[in-house]
């Protein structure tokens, strides 16, 4: 049963069964999502209140692994860090100091905030930016890698250099032209080569202003190194490869290929985390994929997707251990012309039925 309530009454439990936005029309909290006491105080601090919300409470059957909960990040939080790493950035360049203590503040909130919801899948929605720019892809990588390092047990303070790690691990590319970096074409072999010495320049550069710590710099070192030995600077085996460059390796690929770049279009969500299944066989360690894939949400509940056969649904759930293939409620045909009597695809045993675009 589905009930209106004023926002002041919300509890944790209750579940959107609309998007929360605010006067601007952007989501704030997406539909499906599961209220918990953060999110009600994040409620506070955007100043909604009294407006009536579309929520309701789930029984205990719903509260199973089959349920998706979302999970997002303050965007406060987000525009601190974001503001940080553009200052981190620009002082390299310029020779000046770099505000790393005020980073790793932000990281330890980043950190506190994705630990302490360690049973909620990651919608990464909200980290979102039409601006794909170095800063919001550095952000979206230590979310993703964060939250997979939480999903394997890591301590916190492995977990905070992770997220520094993640945070800084483009930070070489500083010394390369962006006109290398943002080459809509293929690169040559001699820019080839430059690229490949961004993770080496990386390390360098931190050291150069006092940053020693051992974890974070395997990070930024070895986000390109493959299980393979296929990748770079080194050409690193799997066991050669640390924990957090495995871990910070499988989350930049997986932003950078759903993200639009100058030289390739963003893929949906799904087909890269396939991928990812796929190479954690060969290219990726497969445990971090496996863990990775578990932190995700790619299709948070209440997300209205389009199937392949053109018909228009919402997602109502799905297994976290296979997030690529949710349970989807198709209200629309492929003409958008709403159905009677719609229909439920569980993806997990319709298998020639795919998620193509989610709204």
């Amino acid at each position: 049963m589905s009930w209106f309530y004023e926002s002041h009454k919300l509890a944790p439990g209750y579940r959107l069964l609309r998007p929360l936005q605010d006067r601007e029309g952007r989501i704030l909290l997406q539909a499906g999502t599961i209220l918990t006491q953060r999110h009600l105080e994040l409620i506070q601090q955007w100043g909604v209140q009294n407006i009536l919300l579309l929520a309701e409470k789930p029984s205990k059957s719903e509260m199973s692994n089959q349920v998706t909960r979302t999970h997002v990040i303050d965007a406060a939080l987000q525009n601190m860090i974001t503001d940080t790493l553009t200052e981190v950035f620009i002082n390299i360049a310029s020779e000046k100091a770099l505000p790393l203590d005020r980073l790793q503040y932000s990281a330890s909130l980043l950190v506190r905030e994705i630990a302490s919801h360690r049973n909620v899948a990651l919608d990464l929605s909200a980290l979102r930016s039409s601006d794909e720019n170095t800063y919001n892809h550095s952000l979206s990588v230590a979310v993703l890698a964060i939250a997979t390092g939480v999903e394997l047990g890591l301590a916190d303070e492995v977990l905070m250099d992770l997220a520094m790690g993640a945070l800084l691990h483009d930070i070489g590319k500083t010394k390369i032209a962006p006109a290398i970096i943002n080459k809509p074409g293929q690169l040559t072999a001699e820019e080839r080569v430059i690229i490949e010495q961004h993770p080496l320049w990386g390390v360098q550069l931190l050291q150069e202003k006092g940053h020693s710590s051992p974890r974070v710099l395997q990070a930024v070192y070895e986000h390109h190194e493959r299980s393979d030995g296929s990748g770079y600077p080194q050409g690193l085996s799997d066991e050669q490869i640390s924990l957090l460059g495995k871990i910070t390796a499988v989350a930049d690929y997986y932003d950078a290929m759903t993200s639009d770049r100058s030289y390739h279009a963003a893929q949906p969500a799904y087909l890269v985390i396939e991928q990812l299944i796929a190479y954690s066989l060969t290219t990726f360690n497969q445990a971090i994929v496996r863990a990775f894939v578990r932190s995700l949400a790619p299709y948070p509940v209440g997300s209205r997707v389009l199937l392949d056969t053109g018909e228009w649904g919402e997602v109502i759930g799905y297994d976290r251990r296979m997030p690529t293939r949710p349970r989807v409620l198709v209200t629309h045909d492929a003409a958008y012309n709403q159905l009677p009597h719609p229909r439920e695809y569980d993806l997990l045993v319709h298998l020639n039925r795919f998620v193509v675009r989610v709204m």
